[in-house]
């Protein structure tokens, strides 16, 4: 098994494999679970059967954590701000902040619509192990 050669390979330089993380990258374009945040079946059943063989193979692995991210966007910024040392700081100013930004493939989605998908892969994955 692949992640088992990993966490041995990971453990011949002294430390330990704890956690991996699951497809489910920070935006909606690369994630390897879009069919789930976009709501559509039958697509995310078989999106989140995919994610529930990974956790059983983590846990056959001995991996004993994974790490998902269930959000459509990205982390939200505004332009950098200067700091200290000519350093650049991370920033969300909402005054600065665009009025339309532009739309992802999800289109607008509301908080019921996003809490039911949410909440839709969290009752089939969590009892996956």
């Amino acid at each position: 098994m692949r992640l088992t050669r990993l966490r041995e390979r990971i453990e011949k330089f002294g430390i330990r494999l704890e956690m991996i993380e699951l497809p489910t990258n920070s935006t909606i374009a690369t994630s390897g679970i879009k069919n789930v945040l976009l709501g559509k079946s039958p697509e995310r059943d078989r999106e989140i059967d995919g994610i529930c063989q990974m956790i059983r193979n983590a846990q056959k692995a001995g991996i004993p954590s994974l790490k998902y991210n269930l959000t459509i966007l990205a982390v939200v910024r505004s332009e950098p701000t200067p700091g200290r040392g000519g350093a650049m700081y991370s920033t969300f100013d909402y005054a600065k902040a665009k009025e339309d930004p532009p739309l992802t493939e999800a289109e607008p989605v509301s908080v019921d619509p996003t809490w039911e998908r949410i909440t839709y892969f969290l009752e089939r994955v969590v009892p996956c192990s």
